[in-house]
């Protein structure tokens, strides 16, 4: 996760836009900036051998193993809200996914969800079949820079 936090900084301070892509070397829960630590069984992760880690993005819970994560640093477009931002993020996303022969639309579920993060499809977050594939989390920096990342 510092890896992608110094990406953010790098595109706040002027950088040009930059994605990241990588995998997980060996297990980890991510946790969402705000997710209270209390949500962890802490003791059973060091059990398991599963490093828990915090994204500086929001959301819940994400156990992560095989799947692909992405960090994207944009200039945030003036004026551009968080919903439009997800909004054209998901567009690409489905976008590329069908370029794969992946038929994936933009989950619209509302309500609770609890402390895991594919419990629910909100926002950004992609389904194929009724079943989440992808989320999408934001953190912003400065009047005008964003960062969007988590995993497909």
């Amino acid at each position: 996760m510092a890896a992608d936090v110094a990406l953010l900084e790098d595109v706040a301070s002027g950088a040009p836009p930059a994605l990241r892509l990588y995998r997980w070397e060996r297990p980890a829960l991510s946790l969402g900036r705000f997710q209270p630590d209390e949500d962890v069984d802490a003791e059973a992760c060091r059990r398991l051998g599963v490093e828990v880690v915090r994204r500086p993005t929001g959301g819940r819970a994400l156990l992560h193993g095989s799947d692909l994560t992405y960090a994207l640093a944009v200039p945030r477009p003036h004026g551009a809200s968080v919903d439009a931002l997800y909004a054209h993020l998901a567009r690409g996303l489905v976008a590329g996914l069908a370029r794969l022969g992946v038929e994936a639309g933009v989950g619209t579920a509302s309500g609770p969800g609890g402390p895991a993060c594919v419990t629910t499809a909100r926002g950004a977050d992609l389904q194929v079949g009724g079943r989440k594939l992808c989320g999408s989390a934001q953190v912003h920096r400065g009047a005008r820079r964003s960062s969007t990342g988590r995993s497909c």
